[in-house]
Formats: C-alpha cells, structure tokens, sequence
C-alpha cells in the first residue's frame, strides 16, 4: 500500500475517473447516497454515513449462479468494471476488512471486491454504535492503511 500527498481532491478525482468507474456519497439535501459521478464538477467529499453501505457493491440480490449448455451446468462468476469508491468512511472500512476475511473464499465477492479501489477518509465523529466508539477500529485496522 503507497500513501500520496495531495494538492487536490479533484484532481484525484478526474485521475481516477479514467481507469475506474467513480462512486461517491453525494448530499442531496440531507439525502446522502452513493451515486455514479460520470464527468466534472465532482462534489465535495461527505461526512455523514450515506443512507445505504458499501456492501452492496459487493454483493447483488440476485445473480446467475450456473448456466446449462445443453449438456452441463457451468459457474458463472460476475466480471465487474473497475470502480472506485471515493470517500469511505474508516468505519465502513472496517467493515469491509470484516467481510473480506469472511468471504476470503468466495469466488463471487472476490470476483467484485478485486475490482474495487477503495478511498478512505477519517470519521468526523464516532457512529452510534460503530468500530470507533469500541476502540476497535484503530487496532483492527491492519493491512488497511490511510
């Protein structure tokens, strides 16, 4: 993992928006989610948790599991675009260390969370009842880096 000072989120942004498709949580009076930024102008980064969690880039409601060819069922493993999720808050990271050391051997998490570049940005304040009011956060954090 490599860490970078930065003279501009925004160019960050656009960089990154490039190579991946650039997800962001966006406040859409009060209404926080996580939303597609397709071009410029990107918005400001959001300290509130967004309404909906990182989770569901990970997994789908519903998916094909097995094909049948006439003669055979076959897996199906999803190929997702790259994407980026820009501004996800150290708690929510820590949740998603949780879930990559559960689902280590899951083809169909791997297949998405392999495609997924995450970007962190510190909690302005402790969640009720989230990792960072446990202490939990900082002493799980390993192989996460800010």
């Amino acid at each position: 993992m490599q860490q970078y000072l930065l003279d501009s989120l925004h160019e960050l942004q656009a960089h990154l928006a490039q190579s991946y498709q650039l997800y962001q949580v966006i406040d859409n009076d009060g209404d926080t989610s996580w939303q597609h930024v397709v071009q410029a102008p990107y918005g400001e980064l959001v300290s509130k948790l967004p309404q909906s969690s990182a989770k569901g880039f990970f997994f789908t409601e519903q998916e094909t599991l097995y094909v049948f060819d006439g003669q055979y069922f076959r897996e199906t493993i999803p190929q997702p675009e790259p994407f980026v999720l820009f501004g996800v808050q150290s708690c929510d990271l820590m949740a998603i260390h949780y879930q990559d050391i559960f689902f280590e051997e899951d083809p169909y998490y791997q297949a998405r969370r392999q495609q997924a570049l995450l970007v962190g940005i510190d909690c302005v304040q402790p969640c009720q009842q989230g990792f960072l009011l446990s202490g939990e956060c900082r002493a799980g954090c390993q192989g996460y880096h800010r």
